[in-house]
């Protein structure tokens, strides 16, 4: 099993890339900026500074000079920092970025900048697929036009070599995408069981995008998921969309849970898929209230005459502007799931001279009817919640915690969610190591040929998260606000 540092594996499909560090991006605007002028200051006494003879400096930026110069030649720690300057730098900059009112402004060093900006584009040179890390490598997406679509790949694989090498999903220092991930334009060779059969796919590593992804679910429903507003997601998204038209679907599920935002110009392609050109998609204003209007352009596909949009706690920004106006400007559009994350700001990326970035809130946006949903959210029309497992911080098995009857414990109350969730039933999922949690475990242990007494393991917790895992990602009958969504759209 793969595990994250002090935590097992989020509940959530593993991407190629594994698109973390999600930002709420509206926009990106690529200016030079220079940074703060960083001449080497006089001192006197140790204590005094002198000024610089630069014109115009102000005395803020002298005080940052002379700490500067001080930490530099002074700081009796100073020689065991690499890069000291610029590492200096860095940290009086993020802290310069810092405040309780505003979470969303932030300075990103150049160490981090690229991996930034890759995780906002939602693009990554791979092979196009998610998979599941349980027991076993599982592909639970293959994307369209991705080089793993090309190569062969299909939904359901168990990946169980890479060039040869094989790779084993119980080894926790393993990272499977380090091994298929590479070099635009190379060969990976992906070797996996497809039913009883081994065999072998080689895919052409290509720039791909994750950030969306469609399913026909039957005659006239069709499921679209947007991970990302990413920079090639409305391109994406038409792909799919162009089947589901060819194959006749009329009613559209939108699942933007867990989706955090990304570029304004996204969502106004987004919501131009499927809103009439030249209506109002929201309107941004800055901090002397100037305002601006995005509206929509191009064609839409009107053949779809019912939309409901799947949100959570994780939708934020882009998707909740995407939510929005498409409940504003259309008559057929239901929200179902839990209250969404409430982001009304945009923030602006000015690239510095280094290479790093400032992230910078420049204003807010608003909805076509003037709402704004910073710090509110976005209500659904239907209140549907998850299953807690799926929601919860799962962490890592933990030797010392309760493991028996009568004990209490967080780890008690994972293990509680994830036996309720594999439909064994207990009573709480407080923690308190109560007879029915002891009973459930009892008869999942019995199903599965694992030895239990009175006290459950590693090994049980493993098992039981791994099942947890692939239902997750398999068994659509356990995700409740999809269900709910299906109803609505086959009544």
């Amino acid at each position: 099993m793969k595990y994250e540092e002090n935590k097992y594996a989020a509940l959530e499909e593993e991407l190629w890339p594994e698109l973390q560090n999600k930002k709420r991006n509206w926009k990106k605007i690529l200016k030079p900026v220079g940074l703060i002028g960083l001449g080497l200051l006089c001192f006197l006494g140790g204590c005094i500074y002198v000024k610089a003879s630069l014109p115009g400096q102000s005395e803020a930026s002298l005080k940052f000079d002379a700490v500067l110069d001080m930490m530099e030649n002074k700081w009796y720690y100073a020689d065991q920092v690499d890069d000291l300057e610029q590492t200096l730098v860095d940290n009086a900059l993020l802290g310069l970025t810092y405040s309780d009112i505003d979470l969303h402004t932030n300075y990103i060093p150049n160490s981090y900048a690229q991996q930034y900006q890759s995780s906002v584009d939602a693009t990554s040179v791979g092979i196009g697929v998610s998979y599941y890390t349980g027991s076993e490598f599982v592909v639970t997406r293959v994307y369209k036009n991705s080089p793993a679509e090309i190569g062969g790949l299909q939904k359901g694989d168990v990946i169980i070599a890479v060039d040869g090498q094989s790779v084993d999903a119980n080894d926790k220092s393993l990272v499977l995408s380090d091994l298929v991930m590479g070099e635009e334009g190379s060969e990976v060779v992906i070797t996996v069981k497809r039913g009883e059969e081994v065999l072998d796919f080689t895919c052409i590593r290509g720039l791909f995008s994750a950030s969306a992804y469609g399913e026909i679910i039957d005659q006239n429903v069709g499921y679209l998921a947007i991970s990302d507003f990413g920079i090639t997601t409305a391109q994406d998204a038409r792909l799919y969309l162009d089947d589901m038209i060819k194959a006749g679907v009329t009613k559209l599920m939108i699942d933007l849970r867990g989706d955090s935002g990304g570029y304004i110009t996204t969502l106004q392609a987004m919501a131009s898929l499927f809103i009439p050109e030249n209506k109002l998609v929201i309107y941004t204003q800055d901090k002397d209230g100037n305002r601006n209007d995005i509206y929509t352009i191009g064609d839409n596909y009107t053949q779809f005459n019912e939309f409901v949009i799947l949100v959570d706690g994780q939708s934020a920004s882009a998707s909740e502007g995407f939510t929005i106006t498409m409940k504003e400007n259309l008559d057929n559009v239901t929200i179902i799931g839990t209250t969404t994350y409430g982001k009304g700001s945009m923030q602006d990326s000015y690239s510095l001279l280094d290479g790093s970035i400032l992230k910078l809130t420049t204003g807010k946006w608003f909805s076509p009817n003037g709402i704004n949903v910073d710090g509110i959210g976005i209500e659904p029309d239907i209140a549907v919640d998850s299953h807690p497992v799926l929601t919860m911080t799962i962490y890592e098995y933990d030797e010392t915690s309760g493991h028996t009857m009568d004990t209490v414990s967080q780890q008690n109350g994972v293990i509680q969610a994830m036996l309720d969730y594999l439909d064994y039933p207990v009573n709480r999922m407080d923690g308190y190591f109560d007879q029915s949690t002891q009973d459930a475990l009892t008869q999942y242990c019995k199903d599965n040929d694992i030895s239990y007494s009175d006290s459950y393991d590693q090994t049980i917790y493993d098992a039981l998260f791994d099942d947890v895992m692939y239902e997750s990602k398999f068994d659509t009958l356990k995700d409740t606000v999809y269900q709910k969504g299906l109803e609505l759209l086959h009544e």
